[in-house]
């Protein structure tokens, strides 16, 4: 069994722009990323097959054995149990690994990965926006950071750990991109900020037609076949209405109230306070 050198990984978390930080990275030439960035063996269904291994290993191939070598799944901390990696799995593996966190005010992370959701599996397994975090759990649970962050912590060393946000990046790209190069003990480099990837289209709440859809396995079909013969934005228009997503008050206090402890508890331990997610804690953010 072949095993790869492994220097860091991001297990977590989706649309915290993961994607467009390990591009940044990628272009260092003391960082090698795999290609794809979200290999997934350590998911539950691929971890153990021997073949994985070998093709885990394969991923590697093109790297400068000098540099540091990492992934990028951010699935490993998708609470749904066919994704959820086991941080005692890795350990036995990569005892010495550096873990990179990427998190996101859960709010702005619910929203963007409920559009993400509906690109990629619409219509059928993704419930319309108001119903997403009271009737599909992935959603909230995948936002409490710090439940998911202390699973690794079992495992892991504080200083095998990095959790930092999206609103760092926003806010001072290179001054994050350079604490992630202290991190992974890589010299500095110039990069091109320009870029940003996988980022989410706006959000249009669900037309009463597409609530239908949803409910009759008829109509769901048919929808099927629509989008293998119309373009795509044809579809989201026609299911899509006019208006952008909006939050249901009541469903919002709730949404907030859930991981409000988590939450903090994450950003204290990424040294921030709780006005760096003004959408999660408004009441902090006009205090600040």
């Amino acid at each position: 069994m072949k095993v790869p050198a492994l220097d860091f990984m991001m297990p977590g978390f989706p649309r915290c722009g993961t994607t467009t930080i390990t591009h940044l990275l990628s272009e260092h030439p003391g960082i090698f990323i795999t290609t794809p960035k979200e290999p997934g063996f350590f998911k539950p269904k691929n971890y153990q097959k021997r073949q994985s291994w070998r093709d885990y290993a394969q991923l590697f191939d093109g790297a400068d054995p000098q540099a540091k070598q990492g992934e990028g799944t951010v699935t490993y901390t998708t609470s749904w149990p066919p994704e959820l990696a086991d941080p005692k799995e890795v350990y036995r593996h990569y005892p010495k690994l550096k873990l990179i966190f990427l998190m996101r005010d859960p709010v702005e992370r619910i929203v963007s990965q409920w559009i993400n959701k509906t690109q990629q599996n619409y219509p059928k397994d993704i419930p319309v926006f108001g119903r997403c975090t009271t009737h599909y759990s992935i959603f909230l649970n995948t936002s409490r950071y710090w439940n998911h962050i202390t699973r690794w912590l079992e495992y892991f060393d504080d200083e095998q750990v990095l959790a930092i946000c999206l609103e760092q990046f926003k806010e001072n790209p290179r001054q994050l991109i350079q604490m992630l190069e202290d991190f992974l003990d890589v010299r500095r480099y110039e990069y091109d900020f320009q870029t940003r990837l996988n980022a989410s289209n706006v959000a249009r709440r669900d037309s009463n037609f597409e609530r239908y859809i949803k409910r009759n396995e008829f109509a769901y079909k048919a929808a099927q076949l629509a989008k293998q013969v119309l373009p795509l934005d044809w579809v989201h228009k026609l299911l899509k209405s006019d208006q952008t997503v909006q939050w249901d008050e009541d469903t919002l206090r709730w949404v907030r109230k859930e991981p409000d402890s988590d939450s903090r508890a994450a950003l204290e331990y990424a040294d921030l306070n709780p006005s760096y997610w003004p959408k999660m804690f408004p009441d902090e953010s006009e205090r600040s």
